[in-house]
């Protein structure tokens, strides 16, 4: 396992960076071959002061089987990127506004290649210094070769769609207090 992320920032402006590689194997039961699997990615912020605007890139190359990680988007070479901003509305409340899309090149006879365009917004109210209320929406619309869920692969309790081209959304508020 080999890894290196790099970090900057100076005003306004954030940018980092990573890239790691690893010793998977490549197939499953007694075949023991191995090969190297990388991720990497890329992302930046710049505050403007009436917003903070960030985008990012990601990929992932998998040498595992395509069905054994996740039948979300069955792949072995999956990228995903996005573009977000959070605008403060007052001194206590700010909006965020995110889309992204991830697509995958494993395309099954008779459907298109996998991808999904996830957007999201939220409303955060701060209370006090350690009380804040908040609404949050996100939606997934995949096309008939996906189906995303709005919760990463790594929570595998997540509610998926069991169907490809579904497109799942949630809601949600609540209130956070830090102690």
């Amino acid at each position: 396992f080999k890894a290196l992320g790099l970090y900057y920032a100076s005003g306004a402006l954030s940018l980092a960076g990573a890239y790691q590689t690893s010793r998977e194997r490549t197939a499953t039961g007694a075949n023991l071959t191995v090969d190297n699997q990388t991720e990497q990615g890329f992302g930046g912020k710049y505050n403007f002061g009436w917003a903070e605007v960030n985008a990012g890139w990601y990929k992932i190359h998998q040498v595992t089987p395509t069905a054994a990680r996740d039948l979300a988007i069955p792949s072995n070479n999956t990228t995903s990127y996005w573009l977000g901003a959070v605008f403060p509305i007052t001194t206590t409340s700010r909006l965020g506004l995110q889309v992204g899309q991830t697509k995958g090149d494993f395309k099954a006879a008779g459907l298109p290649e996998p991808k999904g365009t996830t957007m999201a917004a939220y409303y955060n109210y701060s209370l006090s210094k350690r009380s804040s209320l908040y609404i949050n929406y996100g939606r997934v619309d995949n096309n008939a070769g996906s189906k995303l869920s709005l919760i990463p692969a790594a929570y595998y309790a997540r509610i998926r769609p069991t169907v490809n081209g579904s497109d799942p959304s949630a809601l949600a508020g609540g209130i956070v207090h830090l102690f």
